[in-house]
């Protein structure tokens, strides 16, 4: 039975079941439009009911610097930011260690 039931379609057993946190829905990460994924696709199942809570002080900042620091689309601006401090601390020689400091520091505002 459960030989013949792996090549019968409709035909469920313990064997060919998607597994119980299947989330391989395709649909999910895809937009209404066309199939390109979402900067945060929504994959998974709650686990309990939504709770919202406000992000504040130094974890939104660091969030905020996250999201930045790590989205391929402001590479480019991270390097013309880097070019303006070089020009601003002509001065000195600014160190690439300045440079990440610096941006650290004022790239998110």
């Amino acid at each position: 039975m459960t030989f013949c039931s792996r090549y019968l379609e409709g035909f469920e057993t313990k064997h060919n079941q998607p597994t119980r946190n299947d989330d391989s829905d395709e649909s999910v990460a895809c937009s209404d439009d066309e199939c390109t994924p979402y900067l945060f696709p929504h994959v998974g199942k709650p686990l309990s009911k939504p709770r919202s809570y406000i992000i504040r002080g130094m974890t939104k900042m660091q969030a905020h610097r996250y999201v930045l620091f790590n989205y391929p689309d402001i590479n480019s601006y991270l390097r013309t930011h880097a070019d303006e401090i070089r020009r601003t601390y002509r001065q000195g020689r600014v160190t690439p260690k300045i440079i990440e400091r610096i941006q650290n520091e004022k790239f998110h505002e």
